[in-house]
């Protein structure tokens, strides 16, 4: 059975809800950001969404290690639920889709590393409006910036929420009846470790990112 495929949306979901969470969190309290804040007050809105990415990519890595695993046995045991001639193809193509997932959740963590990274520059920029070296209307375009990437994440990110739900429903029923062919077993094992590396190098990239910030605190 295409465990790992089948586990992809799921994967994928602990990866994509925390961010339109993250994203309308963040712009109750971007008033705070926006207006009288420091460079202090900055970093920390920048760690606490870096974070937030940091542990839906961790996320990801711990239910495809599992699924993986699972797969494997399975397939070392050569188990599987009824006989393959009593099975159909027809879900096969569901299955296929589910990978495919990763491009618009990927698209989404860009979205939230750029608001991250807009909300890091709006912190040098409020230190040399603080010194006097920044006129006022770029604070505004700053803000304005901000909270434009900010609503974008919320509201995609929603979206594609119940998107990635709607194909975790459909990949249960598609991974119980379908056959598991010899091309979804070297399809879903390819898929697993590109999107794996992916995650790991996010968790990495993050990790340094976050340790430079919680730095910029002290």
């Amino acid at each position: 059975m295409a465990f790992i495929l089948a586990a992809f949306p799921l994967a994928l979901l602990f990866a994509t809800v925390p961010i339109p969470l993250a994203a309308i969190q963040t712009i109750q309290g971007f008033g705070h950001v926006s207006g009288n804040a420091s460079a202090q007050d900055t970093a920390a809105a920048v760690i606490a969404i870096a974070r937030t990415l940091r542990t839906g990519s961790i996320g990801f890595l711990i239910v495809m290690s599992l699924a993986a695993l699972w797969q494997a046995k399975a397939a070392a045991a050569g188990r599987a639920a009824m006989p393959a001639s009593s099975r159909s193809s027809r879900g096969n193509w569901i299955l296929v889709l589910c990978p495919l997932l990763v491009l618009p959740v990927g698209l989404l963590t860009y979205v939230g590393r750029g608001a991250a990274i807009a909300i890091a520059r709006s912190g040098v920029e409020l230190t040399s409006a603080a010194e006097g070296t920044i006129a006022s209307e770029r604070i505004s375009q700053m803000s304005a910036l901000i909270s434009s990437r900010i609503t974008n994440a919320a509201v995609f990110g929603v979206a594609l929420v119940l998107v990635v739900l709607v194909f975790a429903i459909a990949s249960v029923i598609a991974v119980r009846f379908s056959r598991l062919s010899e091309f979804l077993a070297r399809y879903s094992w390819s898929a697993f470790s590109i999107a794996s590396a992916l995650a790991l190098w996010n968790v990495i990239d993050l990790t340094l990112k976050i340790s430079s910030f919680s730095q910029a605190q002290r």
